[in-house]
């Protein structure tokens, strides 16, 4: 049975769907990097005349605009130019965010907290660790050191 928006219909449960088909010539391209190519956009939009319906069945008719745009630009092969603005952008990223994860790497407890068990785990065993903790690496650095003979 039809109802209210655009390819929206209700099931004889009372649950409402958003279901709509993709062209023929985009389905190859509606996957992603994880996800197959689809022949059709389903999202379950719950009992109509509940609060957020319309909100839901707005927000399933995005999705499938956003999913035809992405496949026609990979059916064109219309990607962004890679000049060196871009080049220099990503590269500026990259390094933001890898500095990022190695400052909370560096403060992060429970590494240390690790290395802590593992020490005294080596200790208990004979084998001598020498720790290197200090404010340049709060999480610490240790090494096993092998005792002359």
């Amino acid at each position: 049975m039809l109802m209210g928006p655009k390819h929206t219909k209700v099931h004889p449960s009372g649950r409402g769907e958003y279901r709509r088909a993709f062209s023929e010539h985009f389905r190859p391209f509606t996957g992603g990097k994880d996800v197959a190519p689809r022949r059709e956009h389903k999202v379950s939009l719950g009992l109509p005349g509940t609060s957020g319906f319309m909100a839901q069945c707005e927000a399933a008719a995005v999705q499938y605009e956003d999913i035809v745009v992405k496949a026609q630009r990979r059916h064109d092969a219309a990607f962004d130019v890679l000049d060196a603005p871009m080049i220099a952008l990503s590269a500026e990223t990259f390094r933001v965010e890898m500095l990022e994860d190695d400052n909370a790497e560096r403060w992060d407890e429970t590494g240390a907290e690790l290395r802590r068990l593992v020490a005294a785990d080596l200790s208990a065993r004979g084998v001598r660790f020498e720790s290197r903790e200090g404010p340049q690496r709060a999480s610490g650095v240790g090494r096993a050191v092998q005792d002359e003979p």
